[in-house]
């Protein structure tokens, strides 16, 4: 399907923050992005992936990561759990900041659409430390170049894998 190019496309970053929205993605784009992240993040060579729940950060992650761990299934038959933050904690009915599978012990990919301070990406990454994951990759959508500082020549991408000593992938 082709996306519809008007003025409001313009410059760049308006066009890459319109692809970046998950509801765009069409199935055979994350179908794609699951081989490749499935080939970056493979343990061996039995097939399997060295990550137990995808994790998707509060908003756009949480559509993307669903969207993968379904596709990895469908297209591979490598069966993943799917968690995601929600942005305050539920003091009703289920409770907590957490939803879905659990994280405790567990081996975890963040999925998320873009960084571009690498707020979200750090506020999960403490999250997953709180309870005892282990993170183990980053993948967003879109590398946007970010640049966090004028005086820090790192992009913002850059500088995540820096201070979390984490791989970050851009499918």
């Amino acid at each position: 399907r082709n996306m519809p190019v008007n003025n409001q496309f313009a410059d760049s970053k308006n066009l890459s923050e319109t692809i970046a929205r998950a509801v765009l993605f069409p199935y055979w784009l994350i179908s794609f992005q699951c081989s490749l992240l499935f080939l970056i993040f493979r343990s061996d060579g039995s097939g399997s992936v060295n990550f137990d729940v995808i994790f998707g950060p509060a908003y756009k992650g949480i559509s993307l990561g669903a969207v993968v761990s379904c596709a990895l299934y469908r297209e591979y038959e490598v069966d993943v759990g799917f968690a995601y933050n929600r942005k305050e904690a539920k003091d009703h009915g289920e409770g907590g900041q957490v939803v879905g599978a659990s994280l405790t012990g567990n081996r975890v990919l963040i999925i998320d659409d873009v960084i571009t301070a690498g707020t979200a990406i750090r506020q999960a990454f403490t999250l997953l430390n709180e309870v005892s994951a282990k993170p183990v990759g980053v993948v967003i959508a879109l590398d946007r170049d970010e640049v966090r500082a004028l005086d820090d020549k790192l992009s913002a991408v850059q500088a995540v894998a820096r201070d979390l000593a984490i791989q970050v992938v851009s499918i």
